[in-house]
């Protein structure tokens, strides 16, 4: 046990030593941030909802990232072109990480978008931002998963994270355009002028077993299409029928009468659960992320 402790204690001590010594190694060029902050229920946070950063390196490397508080677990990569008419941000890559108390979920995805950043009357200091080419996600060059004491690196890790990603973002699809969500969510855990909760409102929908099951029934909380489904026969047959998975005794009968086929067996085995647990940035990120491009950074003025 002993044995066990020193080597976790020696890893985390070598992600940090390589933290400092990247952060070190970088400096930041040139900040543009977008001019509408990011709202809260009290009002503005004085934050900038997304920033467009130049960076470089000692080896000479340039490169510019974008961020934002709405894909806090994203973060997109490219080149910045300077123009007579402004900039021209190419993305080229995105850096996916999150993690939990037990692990961390990473990956690099290639990807492609292309924004412009209009000069306003030939200023060298405001910018309007549009889309040109839309973000997309493309190929997979990098996944890593930790969970405990265990490493998926290498193939098998871009396996497991792939399907991960690939998991969230067909949920994330189907629940703003089948069930109505909202298309972009403010906070993971708070209420704020662009949502309500996105953890309160993906437990209760996704998860209620997490939420104390049979009391948000007897209130009447759950999903409608759960009691609209109660005498339909396949779902009477799995009445008080359970299965766990990742510790959980999922009930069978509300999958069935609320989730598609592809994903019945992907909640029973606690797999989505799973998803949801152990990469909450992500699954919070890639959620938004489409929403973000076209909502949220379309028409923003972007200040030097």
């Amino acid at each position: 046990m002993r044995l066990m402790n020193n080597m976790k204690i020696q890893k985390i001590g070598i992600l940090i030593f390589c933290t400092i010594i990247l952060s070190a190694c970088t400096t930041t060029e040139t900040l543009y941030q977008s001019e509408n902050s990011f709202l809260t229920i009290k009002g503005s946070s004085g934050k900038s909802i997304a920033f467009l950063t130049e960076k470089s390196n000692k080896q000479g490397l340039v490169w510019t990232e974008l961020t934002s508080v709405f894909i806090p677990g994203i973060t997109i990569k490219g080149s910045l072109e300077k123009r007579e008419d402004g900039l021209l941000f190419a993305i080229e890559s995105a850096e996916l990480f999150s993690n939990w108390n037990n692990g961390w979920t990473e990956a690099v995805y290639e990807a492609s978008g292309t924004y412009g950043f209009k000069s306003i009357n030939g200023s060298e200091r405001e910018f309007l931002c549009s889309e040109v080419d839309q973000f997309e996600f493309w190929d997979i060059t990098y996944g890593e998963i930790r969970y405990y004491d265990t490493f998926y690196r290498g193939n098998d890790g871009i396996w497991k994270v792939k399907n991960r990603i690939d998991r969230i973002r067909e949920l994330s699809r189907w629940l703003k355009e089948d069930k109505g969500f909202h298309s972009i969510y403010g906070d993971f855990k708070k209420d704020t002028p662009y949502s309500s909760a996105f953890k309160d409102d993906m437990e209760i929908f996704l998860f209620p077993e997490k939420r104390k099951f049979r009391k948000l029934e007897e209130e009447n909380k759950l999903t409608g299409e759960y009691y609209s489904a109660l005498d339909k026969p396949e779902v009477i047959e799995l009445k008080g029928q359970r299965k766990r998975g990742s510790g959980i005794y999922w009930r069978m009968d509300y999958t069935r009468a609320v989730f598609p086929e592809e994903f019945h067996e992907l909640r029973n085995s606690g797999t989505l659960w799973r998803d949801f647990e152990e990469a909450p940035r992500l699954f919070f990120s890639l959620y938004n992320i489409d929403a973000f491009f076209k909502e949220m950074i379309s028409d923003q003025k972007f200040i030097r």
